[in-house]
């Protein structure tokens, strides 16, 4: 019996430590076009995040028209300031908005699921990838491959306290911008 429980609390200890966890700091609204730093476990910066816009006037008017929903995009970077994710949203007049992201050569685009607007799923896609996304009450983002969670955030808007992303390494993508992009964009641009 004792070498049973010996196994489990192995195997729960290899799953805790083939995680890769990350933090950043939310902005306090929506409208926020502050550089946000991605730190890795040791609290070195090591991405950068950042709600961008083409010109002054398209903030102006997605503020007056678009309620900070209509037009922005998202820029990830790397330390040396290289741009490696790149997102959107594409609006058509007879389906559902697109979150677009570009990350190298794959585009992942995303639409919410039809049904329950108060606790939204998302699905995403690309040409080698499908995942789903939610997002429930207590503002916590999965988002799930072939039905096991590979990554989760919790979003902490109060009090300064970080957000905190988590990443199993079973996960097809490693890159934490991905999921924070996504993160925001689902909560802060998305129809949630």
């Amino acid at each position: 019996m004792k070498r049973i429980r010996d196994t489990t609390l192995e195997k729960c200890l290899e799953r805790i430590l083939s995680m890769h966890t990350y933090t950043y700091q939310l902005p306090l609204a929506k409208s926020s076009t502050k550089t946000i730093h991605i730190f890795n476990a040791e609290h070195e910066p090591i991405y950068t995040m950042k709600r961008t816009y083409k010109t002054i006037f398209h903030q102006l008017f997605d503020a007056w028209i678009g309620k900070f929903k209509l037009i922005c995009e998202y820029e990830g970077r790397n330390q040396n300031g290289d741009i490696l994710v790149k997102s959107g949203v594409k609006h058509a007049l007879i389906k559902r908005s697109e979150s677009i992201l570009i990350m190298e050569s794959d585009v992942f685009r995303a639409q919410i699921e039809l049904g329950d607007m108060i606790t939204p799923t998302y699905n995403i896609e690309s040409k080698n990838l499908q995942m789903k996304v939610t997002i429930d009450f207590n503002r916590f983002v999965q988002f799930y491959e072939n039905g096991t969670v590979i990554a989760k955030i919790q979003l902490n808007f109060l009090n300064n306290e970080e957000s905190e992303l988590v990443i199993d390494e079973r996960a097809t993508i490693q890159c934490p911008l991905f999921y924070t992009i996504y993160a925001q964009m689902f909560y802060f641009v998305g129809e949630y």
